[in-house]
């Protein structure tokens, strides 16, 4: 099974994440932009949109047991 997260180690702080807005479930959350952005594993349909558009390569597909 797998999941997509955010990888913190390539995300980058102080801006919002294009995958807020580009979510088709708005699956992907951020209180603030100097927090990371969070993907709720319970929404997401895992259409990878946001893994295309995130210009840091942040958004990760992980497998997860």
């Amino acid at each position: 099974m797998h999941e997509i997260q955010v990888n913190k180690e390539k995300c980058r702080t102080n801006h919002w994440c294009v995958g807020i807005n580009s979510c088709p479930q708005k699956a992907i959350s951020q209180s603030d932009k100097s927090v990371y952005p969070v993907v709720n594993p319970f929404k997401c349909i895992k259409c990878s949109i946001c893994i295309d558009l995130c210009p840091f390569g942040a958004i990760e597909r992980k497998k997860v047991n």
